[in-house]
């Protein structure tokens, strides 16, 4: 693997380029929830927990 870009789930755009909607809901409170960012990756070696799903672009040579 030479080159690897992570990618929405519809793989349509960079994970690094996806700006997500935000709004207040009734009771004031943001729509946003809370996801903690992820440290770019810097090998090859990609985890995945339970319940995740995860898409790539990978550049094999």
């Amino acid at each position: 693997i030479s080159e690897f870009t992570e990618l929405t789930l519809v793989a349509n755009l960079p994970l690094t380029d996806l700006k997500r909607l935000t709004w207040l809901s009734s009771e004031q409170e943001s729509s946003h929830m809370f996801v903690p960012e992820q440290k770019a990756a810097t090998n090859t070696t990609i985890r995945l927990i339970p319940m995740q799903i995860r898409t790539f672009n990978v550049l094999v040579q």
